[in-house]
């Protein structure tokens, strides 16, 4: 028996609507019944909560964005290297949402528009700020915005062919989306 050496398996729903959907996160292979596992997340880079123990655990992503999950697998032979994961949790396709995000794959411009409310009664929702994150989690492009403005274009020209995902927020909560710059 050495340091436990393992990988994690993750189970990361989209979030269809303003559903906040259970994640799972399992290792993979799992070491003998000595090993213990500490489990953290961390969200653009601040390390945001110890999520458990075991060899598998639960967590609900309220707000999307990219994540890291790490895990520590320790036995009476010491601690092998933390594994992670990285990953982003995003509204899933075609779901009922609030904005508009067009066109996937994006070239040279990318639109965003707040759909057009249909309960009279109900609050207007606007951009406040777009953000674009890669990947591998870097923040790429921030933009924050005037009240009132729901609709946008951001030259996006600059940035290089990549998944993004995008952030915005309403002056209330985030919304994620995904989309693909191509040029």
């Amino acid at each position: 028996m050495g340091v436990p050496t393992f990988g994690i398996i993750a189970n990361v729903p989209c979030q269809p609507g303003r559903t906040v959907q259970v994640s799972t996160f399992s290792v993979s292979p799992i070491s003998n019944a000595q090993t213990t596992y500490h489990w953290r997340s961390v969200q653009n880079g601040i390390s945001t909560t110890i999520i458990g123990s075991g060899p598998s655990v639960s967590k609900k992503f309220a707000l999307g964005g990219p994540y890291q999950v790490y895990a520590l697998g320790t036995n009476t032979c010491g601690s092998g290297d933390e594994a992670v994961v990285n990953f982003q949790v995003v509204s899933c396709p075609n779901s009922p949402d609030r904005m508009t995000v067009w066109p996937t794959p994006a070239n040279d411009n990318l639109n965003i528009e707040v759909k057009q409310l249909n309960d009279q009664s109900a609050e207007a929702e606007y951009i406040q700020i777009v953000e674009m994150i890669d990947k591998m989690g870097s923040l790429r492009l921030r933009k924050q915005f005037d009240n009132n403005v729901s609709k946008i274009s951001l030259n996006i020209s600059l940035l290089p062919n990549d998944v993004y995902t995008i952030r915005i927020f309403d002056g209330k909560e985030w919304s994620s989306y995904q989309t693909i710059v191509q040029h």
